[in-house]
């Protein structure tokens, strides 16, 4: 909902989308909260209200001879069902503060809000609400009255699916181009913490983040909260440790794979092992992903198929397949089949993958798989 206020009537709700989902008693009993003090705009504001989660980042602009009352206060504001299947509601704050820079130019040009215009602000928050809630999670919007301000483009990132710390066996790979430490992304970069700065020239797409906090000599804790930020902003995401000791296999994204010429063309590139030779050819990449059976350790398939005698770097080709979905890890549980007091078999209780037990008792995931393998206390699970 779009909020200002009128120097007559005070603060009200311009427009809202889906309409009439904010009623004006409702609005009533919560606009001073939206509509706040200029002491208090340019800052995110949240509160609970009913059944609703209201979040916003008010606005002030002052000018003394444009406005009656020297400035003009506005809000632009997303209410959130507590119901909804949000992960996190930190990802809607890149929203509405990169929608506020986008209302404050388009006021400054054009006059946006001051002399409301209600089709172009019904435009504005429809295009928002269907673009947001789409599966593309990202919305267009261009104001027909602006000739210098070009468009707003807002996109939903990439959430991690859990409140707690990643773990430390995970890989943390970045999930855009460029790159933040490329030299034309300098403002990016600059624009990062400290701790961010230093862990992102690390971040190779191989390092888990125990490797990284070592190298970069940071407690893997503050690494993990790092890495947890951005993610919310997009910039990372996380993927499997590789390991030639894991089981993978292509899920029902491979058909989509098969059919998609852009698709190969672009994994071809990006698995190429040596630029001095040509890049693999799309059948070979099709022939290599094809190989891969649940029951087949990585290090088998390498065996088998060879894949270096391609120009392939078979830790990017898995690399890619896992981002895309094109290939899934299978995990192996381990299962104490004795009944004894150590720290060690307590944790083999079916809930603890290799790596995270490997990772708790400071070891080695291959040398921990090895040791289970050849233990009879031991039962691995693979799923």
């Amino acid at each position: 909902m779009l909020c200002y206020f009128d120097n007559t009537y005070g603060p009200q709700m311009r427009c809202s989308f889906p309409p009439q989902f904010i009623d004006k008693p409702f609005y009533d009993t919560i606009n001073r909260v939206i509509i706040v003090h200029k002491t208090l705009c340019h800052k995110m504001i949240k509160f609970e209200a009913k059944n609703l989660i209201i979040m916003g980042n008010p606005v002030c602009i002052v000018d003394t001879v444009k406005y009656d009352r020297n400035q003009i206060l506005f809000n632009l504001c997303f209410a959130i069902e507590k119901t909804a299947n949000i992960k996190s509601e930190q990802m809607w704050e890149p929203i509405l503060q990169k929608a506020a820079d986008y209302l404050i130019e388009l006021e400054k040009e054009c006059s946006f809000i001051s002399k409301p215009n209600r089709a172009n602000d019904a435009k504005l928050l429809e295009e928002m609400f269907k673009g947001l809630t789409s599966p593309k999670r990202q919305c267009y919007f261009q104001a027909p009255l602006s000739r210098t301000v070009v468009a707003l483009r807002v996109s939903l990132p990439y959430v991690f699916e859990t409140k707690h710390l990643p773990p430390d066996n995970a890989v943390p790979a970045f999930a855009r181009a460029p790159l933040p430490t490329d030299v034309n992304e300098q403002d990016f970069f600059n624009k990062m913490d400290m701790v961010s700065q230093k862990v992102v020239w690390v971040m190779d797409g191989v390092a888990s983040i125990a490797d990284i906090a070592y190298k970069a000599h940071i407690p893997s804790e503050i690494v993990g909260r790092c890495v947890k930020q951005l993610i919310y902003c997009g910039v990372v995401v996380l993927l499997p440790q590789f390991l030639y000791s894991n089981y993978y296999y292509t899920t029902e994204k491979f058909a989509k794979f098969v059919e998609s010429v852009v698709s190969q063309e672009e994994c071809c590139r990006f698995v190429r092992r040596k630029k001095k030779k040509p890049a693999p050819e799309p059948r070979d990449i099709l022939e290599l992903y094809a190989g891969l059976r649940p029951s087949w350790k990585l290090a088998f398939w390498a065996q088998h198929y060879r894949p270096r005698l391609f120009n392939v770097d078979e830790r990017k080709l898995i690399q890619f397949g896992i981002f895309y979905g094109i290939v899934r890890k299978q995990n192996v549980y381990p299962v104490a089949s004795v009944a004894e007091e150590s720290e060690l078999l307590e944790l083999c209780n079916g809930s603890n993958t290799v790596e995270e037990i490997a990772t708790e008792m400071e070891l080695s995931s291959i040398f921990l798989l090895r040791c289970f393998e050849c233990s009879p206390k031991v039962t691995l699970l693979i799923r």
